[in-house]
């Protein structure tokens, strides 16, 4: 990486610890140094015979940067010097990997797979063509991908040294307007030497490159609260670059620019590009929120810029600390609040629209899907984890079922019924044979000897029909119980009966109202249900299926004696009538 301060940030298990004991990459020892080159005023280099070809490490170097190939970190070769970036292989990637990869053992993730994210370090902004002004970002963001050189403005693009990813805001009339990022292919040997000692140690690592810059810009929604009504800029301080996030009184994103730094602390005349900027989108003493985003960025720039803007709120941004992470790679924890929409303090097109798309969660050096077929996806190795799950659910089913089928089968040997000896066949059937015949007797004789009409009730019926205030003046009262003419006489080996009450007397008025009342089904099963709740008798509960109640009464003038107390007389006849289905039909048969 170059001298001038870039830093990996990569998000697994103990990494960030691990990090601080790899042996870091520097810049070729005894670099030369060019002074006063001044190419950067022409489009090409005037005269190509005074162009520098780096020979050895080229396929991994480049130089910060001719006009004639634009596609790196710097912005421009200025006219101080010239350097170029060196990427050397880590021999300690493989001593991470594989302490990656027993750490992870110690503690293994939940779906299964190690993740490590490495955020790129430069930040630089590309145009797309202006026909796809228009697109919708998600029909670009595959196509950048795939086919970067059809998407973007300059043709003069090497897909090669750089990767591009689309990214969305709000455009000044509401609609979603797309740019370019671009970042370069210097970590891509870093990575694959993960993987490839990955492949040797047969533990797959899954590498996911981010551009920090962009995980900052989104977290801006739950880490700042500017005024309300006011634009506000974000200034994101990082060693070897700064960045410019113009947001306008919505809180919508409107423009981003990215300073170099070109070994100073500060962009040159950062002040001035600053105004510049806030003055061409008509921004009126903004909000200035300034996020330190590493360990030795410019401290002074806070107390320059509130000399400056003396109407503006101009405040330091406070990260969430989190132990393990520093404060100023805030990246894991904004990643892990992005998952919690009901904690952001802004909630603006432009931070819902990075939030739901996932647009600053790009992988800006994905694995070659020729390489990616190889390794399991995330639902696959959680297919792979609920099936094995389901193999030992099912194992310890089984056991469960064997252990149950044998407790049941030692106790089903200590039964009875197994001791059985079949010599004793007969035996047991005779002993059946009379225990059924003994049952049958029993039942035989209990429907016989069921109540269904004693002495001592049909006596209780008649007292409690015609009490001594009733009105009534019994001369005569008969019961009888007569099997021959039952209603629905017989039914295979049971038949039915009926009883008989007849009752005759003298009534006055009042007696001769109630036996009006009875001369109906309604007025005498209610009578009936007394005396069978009275007496116990169920042979007197009228709501027995297939039993019915009968009334006929015969009324007439008293001529006796005794006509000036009771000047009527009656004749009353009362008759039940028991089914064939009934519970107390009369078995037929003979005894067995």
């Amino acid at each position: 990486v170059p001298a001038s301060g870039t830093r990996a940030r990569v998000r697994a298990p103990f990494v960030l610890e691990l990090l601080d004991q790899i042996a870091r990459v520097v810049v070729v020892e005894d670099a030369h140094e060019l002074a006063e080159v001044d190419v950067g005023d022409a489009r090409v280099t005037a005269d190509h015979q005074h162009v520098l070809v780096v020979h050895a490490l080229r396929r991994l170097t480049e130089v910060r940067a001719s006009r004639d190939h634009e596609r790196v970190a710097a912005e421009r070769v200025d006219e101080h010097e010239l350097r170029m970036d060196v990427v050397v292989a880590v021999e300690r990637v493989v001593a991470l990997a594989q302490e990656v990869r027993e750490r992870a053992f110690l503690e293994p993730p939940a779906c299964g797979e190690q993740h490590v994210a490495i955020a790129a370090d430069d930040f630089s902004i590309a145009e797309l063509k202006p026909e796809y002004g228009s697109t919708s970002p998600g029909e670009l963001r595959e196509a950048i991908i795939d086919e970067p050189a059809s998407v973007l403005a300059d043709s003069s693009i090497n897909a090669d040294q750089a990767s591009w990813r689309v990214f969305p805001y709000p455009g000044e009339k509401g609609n979603i307007t797309a740019t370019a990022v671009t970042m370069t292919q210097q970590y891509a040997p870093l990575f694959e030497s993960f993987r490839q000692a990955s492949e040797n140690a047969k533990f797959p690592i899954i590498t996911h490159a981010l551009s920090a810059p962009l995980v900052a810009i989104m977290g801006l929604g739950h880490s700042v609260k500017p005024t309300p009504g006011k634009p506000f800029i974000a200034i994101l301080q990082y060693p070897w670059l700064t960045a410019l996030a113009f947001f306008n009184e919505q809180s919508d994103l409107r423009l981003i620019r990215t300073l170099q730094h070109r070994g100073l602390r500060r962009p040159n005349n950062f002040i001035n590009s600053l105004a510049t900027a806030q003055t061409s989108l008509e921004f009126v003493d903004p909000d200035i929120f300034v996020v330190p985003l590493g360990g030795k960025v410019d401290i002074t720039l806070i107390s320059d810029l509130k000399a400056v803007y003396q109407n503006s709120r101009v405040e330091e941004v406070k990260q969430i600390q989190i132990e393990g992470i520093p404060s100023w790679c805030p990246e894991p924890v904004i990643a892990a609040q992005a998952a919690t929409p009901d904690s952001a303090t802004i909630n603006s097109n432009t931070f819902s629209l990075l939030r739901d798309g996932k647009w600053a969660f790009q992988n800006f050096l994905p694995t070659p899907k020729a390489i990616a077929q190889i390794y399991p996806s995330l639902s696959e190795i959680k297919l792979l984890k609920a099936s094995k799950l389901a193999s030992v659910a099912a194992l310890l089913l089984g056991g469960i079922g064997a252990a149950y089928f044998g407790y049941n089968a030692i106790k089903l040997r200590s039964t009875p019924e197994w001791a059985f000896n079949t010599s004793q066949e007969t035996i047991v059937n005779a002993r059946l044979a009379k225990l059924n015949l003994e049952k049958q007797q029993a039942v035989h004789w209990d429907n016989l000897l069921q109540d269904r009409s004693k002495g001592w009730v049909a006596l209780e019926s008649l007292v409690r029909l015609f009490p001594a205030d009733s009105g009534i003046l019994v001369n005569s009262f008969s019961h009888s119980i007569d099997p021959t003419k039952a209603a629905g006489a017989v039914a295979g080996t049971k038949a039915g009966f009926s009883k008989q009450w007849k009752v005759s007397g003298s009534a006055n008025l009042k007696g001769i109202d109630k036996l009006q009342n009875w001369n109906s089904r309604s007025g005498i099963n209610p009578a009936f249900s007394e005396i069978a709740a009275a007496t116990g008798s169920s042979s007197f509960d009228p709501s027995v299926a297939g039993r019915t109640i009968s009334v006929n009464l015969k009324t007439q003038e008293n001529i006796s004696s005794s006509a000036s107390t009771y000047p009527y007389t009656f004749d009353l006849t009362v008759t039940q009538a028991f089914g064939a289905t009934d519970p107390m039909a009369v078995n037929l048969t003979k005894a067995p």
